[in-house]
């Protein structure tokens, strides 16, 4: 089954079944493509949602995961995420995911 081959934004993950999501989600394409859809509530397994401390290089600098939430350029942002070593050191700044603290 390939999802892409209607070529549906992922906007339209949104739309669907929980269970449909996941079954879908799983796939390491989608996963790339729809980083911010497929992980909004719950990061993959072994994935905390929260950023790593310290810096880590970001194009030609090294910068802390801070600097991906404060950038207003949502492309470069968002090619940067797509690089796993990147997107798993800065998961939450990379996905929006929401911490699940108990108070």
């Amino acid at each position: 089954m390939d999802p892409f081959k209607d070529k549906k934004e992922c906007a339209w993950l949104t739309k669907v079944s929980s269970m449909k999501k996941d079954e879908i989600c799983v796939s390491p394409k989608i996963q790339d493509h729809c980083i911010k859809t497929c992980n909004e509530c719950r990061p993959p397994t072994g994935q905390k949602c929260e950023d790593k401390a310290g810096e880590i290089k970001i194009g030609s600098k090294k910068r802390t995961c801070s600097y991906l939430v404060n950038i207003t350029m949502s492309t470069f942002k968002t090619r940067k995420c797509k690089q796993a070593r990147v997107r798993k050191y800065c998961y939450k700044a990379c996905t929006n995911c929401i911490s699940q603290t108990k108070i």
